[in-house]
């Protein structure tokens, strides 16, 4: 069998964001509900809705590629803390919130 490498990753540019930050009804990619709104919303970092919508989506990409990386090899330097989500059910319910399913 051949050996198979995984790599993950997640790019895009700051001032093209419509898509992240634009419900799925209305063409992006993501599902805004109220409670998504909210979250985001709360969040200390951004100084405007959309900068803490992109922040927001930021750290949900970074929580699903943590999951594929071996932590010896997680060069995160995410400053993850404060008042975002720690614990993983929060998470799920965050993830939940802005996946569209």
């Amino acid at each position: 069998m051949e050996d198979v490498k995984f790599l993950v990753g997640n790019a895009f540019s700051p001032d093209k964001v419509e898509l992240l930050v634009t419900d799925f009804s209305k063409g992006g990619i993501f599902h805004w509900s109220e409670s998504s709104i909210k979250v985001a919303q709360s969040i200390h970092l951004g100084a405007t809705l959309q900068d803490k919508q992109v922040i927001l989506v930021t750290y949900m990409l970074e929580v699903l590629d943590g999951l594929m990386i071996d932590p010896t090899f997680n060069v995160s330097e995410s400053p993850c803390t404060g008042s975002l989500p720690t614990k993983p059910s929060n998470w799920a319910l965050v993830l939940q919130s802005i996946c569209h399913e």
